[in-house]
């Protein structure tokens, strides 16, 4: 079964920047060598970490592990 998730709102209100936060965090945590210069798609504003207007942590545990990758 797939989960779908429908984000709404008015414009300005945050819909584009969350989707670049769970895009930018997954990306960290799954690609080797990532780099977020390299994300490129309408809306996508890399201004916004180069800023630190775009605050992401990540805690991932599987079993016993912890991952806690370095902050963007």
């Amino acid at each position: 079964m797939n989960e779908k998730t429908l984000i709404v709102g008015n414009n300005g209100t945050g819909k584009s920047s969350i989707l670049q936060a769970i895009v930018i965090l997954l990306a960290s945590a799954i690609r080797d060598n990532f780099n977020p210069k390299n994300l490129d798609w309408p809306g996508f504003e890399y201004r916004h970490l180069q800023t630190n207007a775009i605050k992401l942590s990540f805690f991932c545990r599987v079993g016993r592990a912890s991952l806690h990758p370095p902050l963007l």
